[in-house]
């Protein structure tokens, strides 16, 4: 198990063999063995950055909607 910067877990969580979970990670469910997980709540870490991907062009969209009102 590799737990990076300012991850942390529930009460009575186990984490499996082999999981890594990213900085700033919030565990509160069991983890199964060989998993990776980011964000908080915990997922897998490709469905963060995908989660993150799209709240990016989000906020980009928003950004490009305001300068056109102006």
């Amino acid at each position: 198990m590799i737990v990076t910067g300012q991850a942390g877990t529930g009460n009575q969580v186990h984490v499996g063999d082999y999981s890594f979970l990213s900085a700033y990670t919030g565990v509160d469910k069991d983890v199964p063995p060989d998993s990776k997980l980011a964000g908080v709540p915990a997922r897998p870490m490709k469905d963060q950055f995908r989660i993150m991907s799209i709240l990016n062009k989000m906020l980009k969209e928003r950004e490009k909607e305001r300068k056109n009102h102006e």
